[in-house]
């Protein structure tokens, strides 16, 4: 009975891997993107391709918040939010990704393609 568990557990995940849901919700850590971008089964898919370019997205935004939380009162404020923000988006993409939907950032996901 437990090996059954554990073989519907492994069938799920390698499930997952083929279908690039897993390199999709890991698109949206930082820098685990090119996990995505580079070794992902499902690289060439459009959807893993769009998890990663959000991911993508993603760093750069953080990165230019926690630059910008080093300017005194005001860049600590707006480097807070944008960060809190970035976490936000990062759940909801992780969401997203892992019920298997196309997801573009509001705003600024249809204007900003890194990866065609």
């Amino acid at each position: 009975m437990e090996n059954k568990n554990i073989d519907e557990a492994v069938n799920k995940v390698n499930e997952m891997v083929n279908n690039g849901v897993l390199f999709s919700a890991l698109a949206y850590i930082p820098f685990l993107w090119l996990l995505g971008l580079l070794i992902a089964p499902a690289k060439d898919s459009s959807f893993v391709k769009g998890h990663v370019n959000n991911g993508i997205i993603l760093t750069i935004i953080g990165a230019i918040a926690f630059v910008i939380g080093f300017i005194p009162v005001i860049g600590a404020i707006v480097g807070w939010v944008v960060g809190v923000v970035c976490i936000a988006a990062m759940i909801v993409g992780i969401y997203k990704s892992i019920m298997k939907q196309a997801f573009l950032f509001p705003v600024i996901g249809d204007s900003i393609k890194i990866i065609k």
